[in-house]
């Protein structure tokens, strides 16, 4: 996905800030896709109820519950 939006390191600056610009974009872009993903695994796996009390208790625990 990353690389399909043109998300590369080298479309960055060499300076420190560049860098640090891009782990954040990547982190902030990862993040969301990674929990729905997590979810869909767990339905296809037969363990939706668990998968999403984890996510409910992940959010919470980072500041993001007020989404659910």
């Amino acid at each position: 996905f990353l690389n399909l939006i043109g998300l590369q390191q080298s479309n960055f600056p060499d300076a420190w800030w560049g860098s640090t610009l891009y782990w954040i974009l990547r982190i902030l872009l990862i993040f969301p896709f990674y929990q729905v993903l997590l979810v869909i695994y767990g339905w296809l796996f037969g363990q939706f109820n668990f998968f999403w009390a984890f996510e409910k208790k992940m959010l919470k625990r980072i500041g993001l519950g007020f989404l659910l």
